[in-house]
């Protein structure tokens, strides 16, 4: 018996590394997405925020808005998010807040599609964090990116 055969007695044991790491990846984007679904799963709904997104005074064409409780004032309620679309943003329905304290996120991008890498576009900014109070209730909140140099001079 050669060395192979002893380490590999049966060729259906020998493992494709190209087809164990696309059941790797499947397998991590599954627990994932359990994770995300988990996360909304609730009794509770949240309640909607709506809104418009600005960038140098223009609507910015395509983006995101993520609403991540602030933990470390006390609030454990799930994360929420809306897509935007030209300059508005609205979450959808049973996927919104809970009020309280929330770092918001915002990632937008031009809308031009570059090929099959960017189908969004390019980023219009750097991603833009604020921190914000939300009322326990449907409300809106209207949201103007400060340029990059304003950013830089703000935090000064």
């Amino acid at each position: 018996m050669s060395t192979d055969q002893h380490r590999f007695p049966n060729k259906a044991l020998k493992l494709n590394l190209a087809n164990a790491s696309g059941k790797l990846l499947r397998i991590c984007l599954i627990v994932q997405t359990t994770f995300l679904i988990g996360c909304f799963a609730s009794d509770q709904h949240g309640y909607e925020v709506h809104g418009q997104v600005n960038f140098r005074e223009q609507p910015v064409p395509i983006g995101r808005v993520i609403f991540e409780p602030d933990a470390s004032k006390g609030n454990s309620a799930p994360a929420a998010y809306a897509e935007i679309q030209n300059g508005e943003y609205k979450t959808k329905v049973n996927r919104g807040i809970f009020g309280g304290s929330y770092v918001v996120r915002v990632l937008g991008m031009d809308g031009n599609p570059v090929g099959i890498e960017l189908p969004q576009g390019r980023q219009l900014f750097k991603e833009y964090r604020m921190e914000v109070e939300l009322p326990s209730e449907a409300t809106s909140l209207d949201i103007n990116v400060p340029d990059d140099r304003e950013r830089a001079q703000s935090s000064k």
